[in-house]
């Protein structure tokens, strides 16, 4: 009976071997934790990157043996077979992409991808395999990125850039949560809250504070984007009109309009 048979280990090393261009047990392998609920921000952070200009992606999943209950890491899957991958301990074989729901703000649904090895193409090329890590010795888990490429110093970039992305795309900023502790969950805990739109009217304020309020906020967003729009210097018009009010100037032509 072939390799094929018991696993399909050589089929997915022959696709990465074939993808880089030289064996890829000989190159290094670097790899990054993120917590569990950074796992959909991660997603979107390689989608990003792997949908860049000049940058495009091939997913593979992967099925491991019976006993890696925390995802096989990339390392296992580039090196040699062993017995114990001939017996189902061990090993990988090529799978579905499997995917699972997070829930997002306003009730929607992002479906990220829970393990998949990425083969990247552009300059440089690279193999990244998200995986979970299970839970680890102190509690908690978390989402392991492992890239594999021919030049180490290819490799802490793109980390880097996909550091940055996961910033950029957080699911999380500006939005209210609250957090229960739920070990194993892709969300981490973290849930949603809507808050209905409050209406001007509704608002309860001193007579007279609500209006320099827009102004600070509302008039002056508008302003500078009017301002940028149109090519002008926004940092002195800015600066003036933060000037303005801190002499006390309320008349409404001391103001710049919304139109």
């Amino acid at each position: 009976m072939g390799l094929h048979f018991f696993g399909g280990k050589k089929q997915i090393v022959e696709k990465i071997k074939e993808h880089l261009g030289g064996d890829p047990a000989t190159y290094p392998i670097l790899s990054e934790e993120f917590e569990i609920w950074n796992h959909p921000n991660l997603h979107l952070a390689l989608e990003s990157y792997t949908g860049s200009p000049g940058r495009s992606a091939k997913l593979l999943g992967i099925q491991g043996g019976i006993l890696n209950f925390g995802g096989i890491s990339l390392a296992e899957i580039v090196t040699p077979k062993t017995m114990a991958g001939f017996a189902g301990l061990g090993g990988a074989k090529e799978g579905p992409v499997q995917y699972m729901n997070v829930d997002l703000a306003d009730g929607k649904k992002l479906a990220c991808v829970q393990g998949a090895l990425y083969l990247v193409s552009g300059d440089p090329k690279l193999v990244f395999l998200m995986r979970p890590q299970g839970l680890k010795l102190g509690g908690g888990s978390a989402t392991v990125l492992d890239v594999l490429t021919p030049d180490k110093a290819a490799g802490e970039q793109a980390l880097a850039d996909i550091r940055k992305a996961v910033n950029e795309h957080n699911i999380y900023r500006g939005k209210i949560l609250s957090m229960t502790k739920q070990e194993g969950v892709a969300s981490g805990g973290i849930k949603f809250h809507a808050v209905p739109p409050i209406e001007r009217d509704k608002i309860i304020l001193p007579e007279g504070l609500l209006k320099p309020i827009e102004r600070q906020t509302i008039d002056a967003r508008h302003f500078v984007a009017r301002q940028t729009r149109y090519g002008k210097d926004t940092d002195s018009h800015v600066s003036g009109f933060s000037h303005s009010r801190s002499h006390g100037l309320t008349d409404d032509r001391q103001w710049p309009r919304s139109d």
